[in-house]
């Protein structure tokens, strides 16, 4: 039957789980990079008439032969109303290269000169975008200022223009899945890495610390004394003289170092997303043991109160509870 020192040490190399997670991620970043490098050697795909364009994101073109002055902005981007030869009116974003090379059919669109020649049309590229309620309540708004009456409204509002706008700052393909998986798989590479050598510095720091003291093994040997209680298996031990825990990483407190402990919840939004015991040393140390994350079930909870209680028993002098008045006495006991 497998001893408790053989639990605590297995149990500490399930660490190394994290840089196989970190690794898996990293080869997830690489096939994605690859992949998207790829479609960007692809030949651009044909552009489809923006009158006959029926779904988000699709690569489209029209004519412009008139421009009006940008009615929104917002994120940089500035929305402007254009129509082609056959009077079809549509939003468009345009990128710098479009502005100077509409400026002459801008000028035209708000030019009193009768005698001034109509530019030809100009090309333009870009992918359709959904119209927001906001974009839709300034359109209509300037629309009617245009034309200096009430035109167009909530229920015609798609009799005169189009339920997308056209964005030529976006580029022909939508490569943004590939670059949200590629920053996740980053995050997640990066965060796994931070987790694994936390828990190992924090590991190696307290076997140093109780090897060069020459406690480590007279600690190990209570681990298997009558009496050792392995509160959570392979995680939390409470021994003769020792709390052990391996919950992220080595730690080990005598119980005659503990000043105050009490437990603590992790908050996010108001909900609860975790919870743990935080103990303060003579030393003014705080180690936090025994952390159970988001999801945590009545037994979790029934287990965490058992050890809390388990603990405060066996450490009578302490302070316990997190209190106004523990606070205060916290600062004056030695």
């Amino acid at each position: 039957m497998e001893n408790n020192k053989s639990k605590l040490q297995r149990n500490l190399k399930k660490d190394n789980i994290y840089i196989i997670i970190s690794i898996i991620f990293l080869a997830i970043l690489v096939i994605c990079i690859v992949k998207s490098d790829e479609k960007s050697k692809e030949p651009i795909p044909e552009p489809i008439s923006l009158i006959n364009s029926t779904r988000v994101n699709e690569y489209s073109t029209m004519y412009v032969q008139y421009l009006t002055e940008p009615f929104a902005s917002k994120d940089d981007m500035e929305c402007s109303f254009a129509m082609d030869k056959d009077n079809n009116m549509y939003i468009i974003v345009l990128n710098e290269d479009n502005v100077k090379s509409l400026q002459q059919i801008k000028n035209y669109t708000y030019s009193d000169d009768e005698d001034i020649q109509m530019p030809e049309s100009v090309q333009i590229f870009g992918r359709t975008q959904e119209i927001s309620l906001d974009l839709k309540k300034l359109a209509i708004e300037s629309y009617n200022q245009i034309y200096n009456e009430q035109i167009i409204n909530e229920d015609n509002f798609y009799e005169h223009l189009s339920d997308m706008y056209l964005n030529t700052k976006l580029p022909p393909r939508d490569d943004t899945i590939y670059v949200i998986i590629e920053f996740i798989c980053f995050i997640m590479a990066i965060t796994s890495l931070m987790v694994y050598f936390k828990r190992k510095f924090k590991t190696r720091k307290t076997l140093k610390e109780y090897t060069s003291n020459g406690t480590l093994e007279y600690i190990y040997d209570q681990l298997d004394e009558m009496g050792a209680m392995e509160c959570i298996i392979g995680k939390l031990f409470l021994t003769r003289e020792y709390i052990i825990d391996a919950f992220e990483g080595l730690s080990i407190i005598k119980y005659d170092d503990i000043k105050w402990i009490y437990p603590m919840k992790v908050t996010q939004y108001g909900m609860t997303v975790g919870i743990y015991i935080e103990i303060v040393k003579h030393n003014k140390q705080r180690i936090k043991i025994c952390r159970f994350g988001s999801f945590n079930t009545m037994k979790r909870n029934d287990i965490f109160i058992a050890v809390y209680t388990e603990i405060c028993n066996r450490v009578p002098n302490a302070l316990k509870g997190y209190t106004n008045e523990n606070m205060k006495l916290s600062k004056n006991k030695q």
